[in-house]
């Protein structure tokens, strides 16, 4: 173990992989704290500007006439109006009943019969209308604050985990697309070694693993450190969220954070298998790398092919978009979801384990035990 700790020490990918999660979260820091980041402000002011767009072909109508999207329309422009005014005034409490009265005027304008496809471009998609629901119905009935300002510890951290399971798997995929380079090419490393292939696939897995923790605990250092001196110091750790398990639920922003960490965890070890099975087929490693980048490509170039085959395991490579409901349509499966994605992610590892571990004893393209 220490032997394989001191190589993946040396490797210089690895040590990149270190630091990514300190460069991650520093940028994202400095990414928010400079306005760029779609704060409450920003949203409300877009979303106000597609519901004017939405309004256009209405210019000719009387207020108090048209049809009931038009006067759906106008509504959400009033609530998005008091919306604003309890950003700028800091008025959290009032931000959350405007926020609800407008995501109900969004689900009624969605089962108006002239309700178009156009029109749905601009809106907020359905995802995150139901989302908005299940968040703000919570926060009113419990009676509940949001913080305004995405500055703190937890707002941070959520934003950063959102944009690194977006990332994930072809990080996973460079890191370990040539895996079993010291099998094929050093074989003097490996000769007369004791151990099963599969044990030494482990210790492999282990350190690797070991660094992606450590990148993560750093992240959270560095968030830390920025958001109490630089950011918004308060402690939202409990303060909760809406996130897609089976359907979107309320937790608190550290199970969220739990949530995710076991996610990318278990799709660290499908990636990490299914490098090793296909390492073991095609001795290649660039083409390892390129059958994975391609794998990745399909699930982020064709989302509409995704959400509707629920059997295709790349539609859970990517834990944003099923943490966040991304796949979600009026008629996409309901089994696109995290719940499944990883129960299918480890059932599916397990199977590459053991194929990879059947094709090592036949002395496959020369890796024998």
């Amino acid at each position: 173990m220490k032997e394989e700790l001191r190589r993946g020490i040396k490797r210089p990918l690895n040590g990149l992989f270190l630091l990514l999660g300190i460069i991650l979260m520093t940028g994202l820091f400095v990414y928010v704290h400079t306005d760029q980041y779609e704060t409450f402000e920003i949203k409300n002011k877009s979303e106000a500007i597609e519901v004017d767009g939405a309004l256009l072909p209405y210019q000719i109508v009387n207020s108090d006439e048209g049809d009931a999207v038009y006067q759906n329309l106008l509504k959400q422009k009033s609530v998005l109006a008091r919306q604003l005014n309890s950003v700028l005034f800091n008025q959290p409490k009032k931000y959350i009943s405007t926020s609800q009265e407008l995501t109900n005027l969004r689900l009624d304008l969605r089962q108006e019969t002239s309700f178009e496809e156009e029109l749905s471009f601009l809106q907020p998609s359905l995802e995150s209308v139901l989302k908005d629901e299940a968040y703000y119905t919570y926060l009113a009935e419990q009676e509940e604050e949001v913080i305004l300002k995405p500055e703190s510890i937890a707002s941070l951290t959520i934003l950063f985990l959102t944009v690194l399971g977006v990332i994930w798997f072809p990080i996973c995929a460079f890191l370990t697309a040539n895996i079993l380079e010291d099998e094929y090419e050093h074989t003097s490393l490996i000769k007369g070694q004791p151990q099963p292939f599969m044990k030494r696939m482990m210790k492999k897995f282990s350190v690797l693993y070991l660094f992606f923790v450590v990148s993560l605990l750093g992240a959270f250092l560095v968030g830390g450190v920025l958001t109490q001196f630089l950011g918004n110091p308060v402690n939202d750790l409990s303060h909760v969220n809406a996130i897609q398990l089976m359907s979107f639920v309320i937790l608190k922003n550290w199970q969220i954070i739990c949530a995710y960490f076991i996610y990318l965890s278990i799709l660290f070890l499908f990636g990490f298998t299914l490098s090793v099975l296909l390492n073991i087929v095609f001795r290649n490693f660039y083409l390892t790398l390129i059958i994975e980048l391609a794998f990745y490509g399909l699930t982020i170039l064709l989302p509409d092919f995704i959400a509707q085959a629920p059997w295709y395991i790349g539609s859970y490579i990517v834990p944003s978009y099923l943490f966040n409901g991304n796949y979600l349509t009026d008629t996409s499966s309901g089994l696109l979801n995290p719940v499944v994605g990883s129960l299918y992610l480890l059932v599916a590892s397990g199977l590459l384990s053991m194929l990879a571990s059947l094709l090592s004893k036949r002395g496959l393209k020369g890796v024998k035990n």
